[in-house]
């Protein structure tokens, strides 16, 4: 754990939170800390699982072009002089929470702690590598989303759809149990091969483990935009 809430995000979001590096991705763990709020209510429905995607972007410019050319509202935002944060509309975008990151270098994440990367180990997982977004029209979703932050869609057996990433993916599932959409695993890279095909549930997401990608951090090679997950 790379950094804990000393109380501002509870008292600014409602919720309390901690940061892990999984490997050279970052993981959120967050719970309701305002009884009655829109949070509270929204967990006291669905139950544990998971609730954003986070993305970074090599430079957010093109990043707002692309919002405004979409249509996509930006309900909050952060702006440092070494990192900046856009939270947009789920009801602009749909499926889950998503927001766009950028950093002054890939490896400097600020909402994680100063020092996060000392943090990371990568003798169980590497990286977060995709995230699934369940949701009731997987190739509806797919294009909206794809038209947010760009990729190619690939259609796949059982109606699932996926949107490449410069670094990693995301997979839209058919589900109609999780309301209009929610994010409900993430693939992880295996340290040992032997982890390779199985899975862990943790606060109601599921992490799958599967083969490392190359390079084995993301930050050695170029890329505009890299997965996180938050639950």
């Amino acid at each position: 754990m790379s950094l804990r809430d000393d109380g501002t995000t509870a008292q600014l979001h409602g919720i309390s939170n901690a940061w892990m590096p999984i490997g050279a991705t970052i993981f959120e763990l967050a719970s309701p800390a305002v009884p009655g709020d829109a949070t509270s209510r929204f967990h006291a429905r669905f139950g544990d699982g998971g609730y954003m995607v986070i993305l970074q972007a090599s430079d957010l410019e093109p990043v707002r072009r692309r919002l405004d050319d979409a249509g996509v509202t930006i309900d909050w935002e952060i702006d440092y002089p070494d990192a900046k944060e856009l939270h947009l509309s789920n009801a602009s975008v749909g499926g889950t929470l998503l927001a766009i990151d950028w950093a002054a270098t890939p490896d400097h994440w600020r909402w994680a702690g100063p020092d996060w990367p000392s943090h990371i180990r990568t003798h169980i997982a590497g990286e977060i590598l995709a995230a699934e977004i369940s949701v009731p029209d997987p190739a509806r979703a797919a294009a909206r989303w794809a038209e947010v932050v760009g990729g190619p869609l690939t259609p796949r057996p059982q109606g699932v759809v996926e949107l490449a990433l410069d670094r990693g993916a995301l997979r839209f599932v058919p589900s109609e149990t999780h309301g209009r959409g929610r994010l409900t695993g993430v693939d992880v890279s295996a340290g040992p091969a032997a982890l390779v095909g199985t899975s862990v549930t943790v606060a109601g997401l599921q992490f799958r483990f599967v083969e490392p990608s190359t390079p084995s951090h993301w930050w050695e090679e170029p890329a505009s935009h890299v997965p996180g997950a938050a639950v």
